[in-house]
């Protein structure tokens, strides 16, 4: 799997920890970042939060720098991942960009979205949802973690 992917695109909320007081990066998060990052992989996040709102949480988390491109409600999100192709600067086909990206989302929405765009390669953080909800979205049961570290795993095996 690590060979196909070109891109990753994250929605922002699956970043978070569900912590109303002080949010904070999901566990493995920063450490999956910083990784696909080292290996040239291009990351962008997608949010209906206000893209300055993302900023500051990531310029907080000190994960600012390792992000191409960050989309917020200012642009609707179903605009989001054209937005984001239309943004590389390559020389792959839709077609073939379609075949490199990875999502990874944890809302219906996500995974509409990503269908919509003919990206298969969604990668879903189950909670709050049960694994069978999921599945019956259309996520691969493979593809169904609990957590960054799982997703790490899986992507890059260790």
């Amino acid at each position: 799997l690590e060979k196909l992917i070109a891109k990753i695109i994250f929605f922002f909320s699956e970043l978070l920890e569900k912590n109303e007081k002080k949010p904070g990066l999901s566990k493995g998060a920063k450490k999956f970042l910083r990784k696909a990052h080292d290996k040239g992989i291009k990351i962008f996040a997608s949010s209906n939060s206000e893209k300055e709102r993302i900023g500051i949480f990531l310029k907080g988390a000190h994960i600012n720098n390792l992000f191409d491109l960050i989309l917020g409600r200012e642009i609707p999100k179903k605009d989001h991942i054209k937005k984001i192709f239309d943004s590389l600067d390559n020389k792959l086909s839709r077609e073939e960009l379609r075949k490199r990206t990875l999502v990874i989302g944890n809302e219906l929405g996500d995974v509409i979205l990503s269908k919509e765009e003919g990206i298969n390669n969604v990668f879903m953080i189950s909670n709050p949802f049960s694994k069978e909800e999921l599945i019956k979205w259309g996520v691969p049961e493979g593809n169904i973690c609990r957590n960054f570290e799982e997703i790490d795993k899986k992507i890059f095996g260790q």
